[in-house]
Parts: structure tokens; sequence; C-alpha cells
């Protein structure tokens, strides 16, 4: 009797013992003040903390964020991503606990069209400045010169013929293959997450590649795409104008407004053409991002290891447009086509596409070594050098340019953080490594997981995306 009696004194004991514990214990300690924190994953959501850790690295994209929030002050995308950046960076008052980015996809809305299974950290990207431009915009706004460029978001893909997809919509977070297997594992909240994130997704392809994979890629080889086109064409007796050339045909969104975003840029595309050298018109065409396409895979799919500054190179490297009907002579002639960049951005965002095709036509991941600087020179890669390049030998001469320019020019950018994908085509996972708010710090990212590391770590990493930002005079 006495033994139950203590028992039972024990455990009673123990229980206001603990709820004493909880009630009046320690709480937990709050961050320091600038201590970039972690992001919780909702499950298939780390292609999204990748992103967000990027640009919450970018300074000069975070101050233009709070000059368009200030204006109005209204709840909208750019009010929560500003918000949502300054609890990443450890900038606001909630100093506790990790950040879930719900109120990101809530804002969204209909542009979140990601299911489970393709997520692209590249295309949301695009998706995230669509919806801030689109709030940029003046409600009663006056047409303006800039109408008048083409519109849509220049990414420039496989513009080389490399054979790589138009476009990555890459693989999946290493909980997708998990979920399928045992889904009980998921919490109450990332069902409840990937419910509202299915429930508002549509189809982002219409090809033919199994989809019972997770991760699997939505994208097309250019070759593909070009034979259709030619076909297409042939069928129906059309030929491409001269002026088509000169642009990078993309799907539509609305105008830019006068208020562009740090990311904007201008491409600059002519023609000129073989049989009278007659030149067409310089065309502009707005960018947000720069795709630089790794060559063309060997027959045994073996990879090789590449610069930025080649891939660069092959942007910029004149190609032959054969059978271009010309506007200066009216024959239909080969021509000469340039590409090089008009008008730098603030922040520049280069995306390296990696999935090409096998003979089979399966897509496999292309884990070829791209060593990139920590400080970018693109002088020679812009208009005005790139005629001088030509007067000198072409891309020889471009690349012994390039090399000299290495620390010093006149269109130098700092190197603020490095998207990388692990794993296969099919499953994988999206890491970040960023600039930190002290000095030289650069941390790994994945999820909530932060950890110091070092400069040379991080460029070892195999980028997919590369943030930079331009060095300013002061900056120096």
């Amino acid at each position: 009797m006495d033994v139950e009696r203590i028992a039972v004194f024990a455990g009673v004991g123990f229980a206001l013992a603990v709820g004493a514990f909880v009630l009046w214990g320690p709480s937990p300690r709050p961050r320091r003040r600038g201590q970039v924190v972690g992001i919780t994953n909702l499950g298939y959501t780390c292609f999204l903390n990748s992103l967000l850790q990027s640009l919450a690295s970018c300074p000069t994209f975070i101050s233009w964020l709070q000059k368009q929030h200030n204006k109005t002050q209204k709840i909208s995308f750019t009010s929560t991503l500003v918000s949502v950046l300054e609890k990443i960076n450890g900038f606001s008052d909630d100093l506790y606990g990790d950040v879930t980015p719900v109120e990101i996809i809530t804002s969204l809305g209909p542009l979140w069209s990601f299911a489970p299974g393709h997520q692209d950290a590249h295309e949301l990207f695009h998706v995230v400045l669509s919806a801030l431009q689109a709030e940029s915009q003046p409600v009663n706004r006056k047409g303006c010169l800039s109408d008048a460029l083409p519109e849509g978001l220049q990414v420039i893909s496989d513009i080389k013929g490399s054979g790589d997809p138009l476009g990555l919509r890459s693989v999946s977070c290493n909980d997708i293959a998990a979920s399928e297997k045992h889904p009980e594992a998921l919490t109450t909240i990332d069902k409840n997450c990937n419910d509202q994130m299915i429930a508002s997704t549509q189809s982002v392809s219409r090809t033919s590649i199994p989809s019972n994979k997770p991760g699997m890629i939505l994208a097309r080889s250019s070759e593909i795409l070009t034979k259709e086109e030619l076909v297409n064409c042939a069928d129906k007796g059309i030929f491409r104008p001269w002026s088509s050339l000169c642009a990078i045909p993309l799907p539509s969104v609305p105008a830019l407004s006068n208020e562009v975003h740090p990311f904007s840029g201008l491409l600059t595309s002519q023609l000129q053409c073989t049989n009278c050298n007659w030149k067409s018109s310089v065309r502009y065409d707005k960018l947000e991002s720069v795709s630089l396409p790794l060559p063309p895979a060997s027959a045994a799919l073996t990879w090789r290891r590449h610069t930025l500054t080649e891939l660069f190179s092959r942007l910029v490297t004149s190609e032959i447009i054969h059978d271009v009907q010309c506007d200066g002579c009216a024959l239909r002639c080969p021509a000469v086509k340039t590409l090089t960049l008009g008008k730098l951005p603030r922040c520049l965002c280069l995306h390296i596409p990696r999935t090409t095709w096998s003979s089979s036509g399966m897509p496999i991941k292309r884990d070829d070594p791209v060593i990139f600087p920590e400080i970018l020179v693109l002088d020679s890669f812009t208009f005005t050098e790139t005629k001088k390049r030509s007067s000198q030998g072409g891309m020889q001469a471009m690349l012994i340019l390039a090399n000299q320019n290495t620390t010093h020019g006149k269109h130098r950018y700092r190197l603020r953080a490095v998207v990388e994908h692990r794993g296969p085509v099919d499953a994988g996972h999206f890491v970040c490594y960023r600039r930190g708010n002290r000095p030289g710090q650069w941390l790994y990212t994945s999820d909530t997981t932060v950890e110091s590391t070092t400069l040379t770590d991080v460029l070892f990493a195999s980028p997919y995306l590369l943030f930079y930002e331009r060095i300013n005079g002061s900056q120096e």
C-alpha cells in the first residue's frame, strides 16, 4: 500500500514539475539582431526557400522593395516580400523561430502554379518579378517610350543550338519521393499547404514525357522545337522575316512601367547580310535574367569544365542564320546575327541550364563544373565592346580581352548568392550559398539549416543560379 501511495505522489509531483517548467520555466532565447535565419520547408518548397535566401542577400533589391512599399503602405505582395526578407535577415521585430513562407504563397495567389514535382527556382524568380512589376504599374498610367519595346521576359536559352532544353522546370525536394512512399510522414500543415498548391496549379507542359516520376523536367530540346517549326513553316509556305530574327520569342507579359526593378536590363541584337553587308537596325529587348547554356555534350555524355567567361563568350559570339529575307538586297541569303548586353541591370541573375537529353529521349542532368568569379567584369560583352571585338578577330580577341579585365573594368559585379541543385534530374534538393550581414560573411542555407562557410567552398559550388550586384564607385 505504501508503495502505491509513493508511486501516486511521485507521478503527481512529476506532472506538477513539468507543468511549472512549461508555464514558468526559461523562455527561448531570441536571436541576435542581424542573424540570418532558416526557412521552414512546407513540403516541396526548397526551391522557394533557396530563392528567398538569394533575394535576401541582395541589398540593392531590398532597398528598391522598401521604396516601393513606402510609396503605398498597402498590404500587397511587395509588402509581404519585404516583411519576409527582413525576417530572414534578422531585422524584424520577431526574433524567434524560423521563417514560414506561407504568406508568400498566399500573396502570389493564382501565380503560384507549381505542382509537387514541377518546382524550379528560375521559373519562380520570374513569377516573383512579374508580380512585383504588376504592382508597380500606376493605376492611371500614360503611355511611354518603353511600351514600344517588345513584351516578354527575356530569358536567353539555347540560342547557340547547344541541344539543351529551352527551359528547366527542374526537380523537386528530397521529401517528394519519401512522401510518395510514406504520405503519413507529412505534417498537417504540410498537407494543407500542398493541397492548396495543388488546387491552384495548372498544367505547365503539354509534352509527352512520362509524368509518373517526382520532379520530372517539363522542357523540350531545341532540336525538337526547331524541327517542328521548320515542318510547320514548310507546310504553310511561310518563311521567317528578317526583323523576327533579331528578337527572342517568349511568352507575353504585361508591359513594364517606368518603375523598373533592379534586375531589369536590355539586350541588343542586330543582323548583317552576308551578300550586301546591309545591317538591320539595332533591336532592344528586355531582360530579367540571362541563361548561359552549356556547350553541347559529347556522345558519351561526359561532362567538361567550363568558365563563366566562356559561357558569356558563346552568348555574344556572332552566328550565321540561313535563308533570311534581306531588306537591303531583297534576296534570301545567310545573315550574321550578333547578340550583346545593351543596358546592364543593377542586379544580375545568371541561369545555367543543366538538363540535356539522351539518345533515347530521356532527360539527364548535366553536372559540368562551371568556374565563376567573386568579381565579374562584363565590359567585354557589352554592345560597345563587342563592336570593337568584331574588328579585332572575333571570339579569340574577346576571350583575351575578358581575361585581361578580371579585376578592372567599368561594369563590375560582386557575387551575392549561388543556388545549387543537388541530386538527379527527377528528384533532388535546392540549397543556397549567400552573403551574410557581416562583411566577408558567407552562409550555407538548406531550408532551416544555416551554417557558416567560406568563399572557397562557395566558389566550388555547382551553380544553377548566380546572383550578382553591380559595384558602385563608393563600394570599391
